[in-house]
C-alpha cells in the first residue's frame, strides 16, 4: 500500500507519526520563498514547521520522533512565506493532533459527562445494599453529617447525564448511547 502525500495541510495528524504534505503557493514559489508554519494552542509551546523547496513546491515533513511528544487537541496554525524582509501570511486554519497512543495509553479520555454517568451507575449498583440516606462521622475536629442522594435524585441525575452523553456521541458519530437504570 502506497500512501499518497496530501497537497494541502491535513485536518488531523497523530502525535508519534511522521507528518507529510506538500504545498504549492503560486504567487510565492518555493524556488525563491521560504515557508514556515506555526501551530499554537493555549498553554502549550508553539510548534514551528519549515517547508523544504522541491522546485516550486514546498515539501513538509516532520519525523515521528519530533511529533511524539506533541500534545493532543485542536491547534491553530498559520502559514507564512518570507523573502528577505518581505513576510506574508498565506493561509491559516485549525488542525487536530490526535494522541500518541504509545505515550498516552493510560490517559482517561472520557468526557466529564461520561465520567459522571459512570460514577452514577457505580452508585446505582451499590445502592441496593446501602439504604442509609444520612450518617454521621466523628473526627478529631467534631462530627460531620453526610447525606447521600435519594434514589429519585440519582435517577434524575442519571437521566440528565445520559442525555448529555447521547448528545456528545450523536455529534461525534451519530450513535445514541443508552443504558437503562433498574429501579
Amino acid at each position: 500500500m502506497v500512501d499518497t502525500v496530501p497537497s494541502n495541510e491535513p485536518l488531523k495528524l497523530r502525535a508519534g507519526d511522521t507528518w507529510q504534505w506538500t504545498r504549492t503557493i503560486t504567487d510565492h514559489p518555493a524556488s525563491t520563498w521560504s515557508l514556515v508554519y506555526t501551530l499554537r494552542r493555549f498553554g502549550e509551546d508553539p510548534i514551528t514547521i519549515t517547508g523544504v523547496a522541491n522546485g516550486d513546491t514546498f515539501d513538509i515533513t516532520v519525523t515521528a520522533a519530533v511529533t511524539a511528544p506533541y500534545k493532543h487537541g485542536v491547534w491553530d496554525w498559520i502559514a507564512r512565506v518570507a523573502l528577505s524582509a518581505e513576510v506574508f501570511t498565506v493561509d491559516q486554519g485549525k488542525l487536530e493532533i490526535l494522541p500518541n497512543i504509545e505515550l498516552e495509553q493510560i490517559a482517561d479520555h472520557r468526557t466529564y459527562n461520561q465520567r459522571a454517568l459512570d460514577a452514577l451507575e457505580a452508585v446505582m449498583e451499590n445502592k441496593a445494599t446501602s439504604d442509609h440516606l444520612q450518617f454521621t462521622v466523628s473526627t478529631t475536629q467534631g462530627s460531620h453529617t453526610i447525606q447521600k442522594m435519594t434514589w429519585e435524585q440519582i435517577l434524575a441525575a442519571h437521566a440528565t447525564f445520559t442525555d448529555r452523553v447521547n448528545a456528545e456521541l450523536g455529534l461525534k458519530a451519530g450513535v445514541v448511547y443508552t443504558r437503562t437504570a433498574q429501579a
